[in-house]
């Protein structure tokens, strides 16, 4: 759980030193399809594809297909999972939080844990409006320096923008 507060009475909470909101659609396709080529059970060259829609890029008013062609894809299961990857891939800075916090790693009450890509932490500020609720560490950057001691960068991504 990750808090920053400006309000005085909740002030003593924040573990965060700097929060930054990302919503860059600048690479974000309304769709994505991918193309390719398999056999069938008479060993046939059949076209396969895949198709993957973002419908909140539609409600901006922006149409942006992209048509991606994979040699590798042979079926088309393969190719729908391929489209949804993409999509996940190219829609990641749509919802995205960049925060900075004090040390390498959090305390639970009775631990220290680690940050680590790929958990989930809760976000709550009144900067940003109360509780934006569960978002994906993507990244993470640990470093220290002489004068700040340890911190930690970490990039979180908003849920249903990740998939597998």
């Amino acid at each position: 759980r990750f808090n920053a507060y400006i309000d005085g009475g909740n002030s003593q909470l924040n573990n965060i030193q700097t929060i930054t909101k990302i919503r860059d659609v600048s690479g974000m396709p309304t769709s994505i399809a991918v193309f390719g080529r398999g056999t069938n059970r008479t060993h046939t060259r059949v076209r396969v594809h895949g198709l993957a829609q973002n419908e909140e890029m539609g409600t901006f008013g922006f149409y942006r297909p992209l048509i991606l062609p994979s040699d590798s894809i042979r079926t088309n299961a393969l190719a729908e999972h391929a489209a949804a990857r993409e999509l996940s891939a190219r829609s990641r800075g749509f919802d995205t939080y960049s925060l900075e916090t004090d040390g390498l790693s959090f305390w639970d009450g009775d631990n220290l844990i680690n940050y680590a890509p790929d958990t989930v932490a809760l976000i709550n500020s009144d900067t940003i409006g109360g509780n934006d609720g569960a978002y994906m560490i993507h990244r993470t950057t640990l470093y220290r320096d002489a004068g700040g001691g340890d911190r930690s960068n970490l990039v979180l991504i908003a849920r249903g923008l990740w998939k597998l």
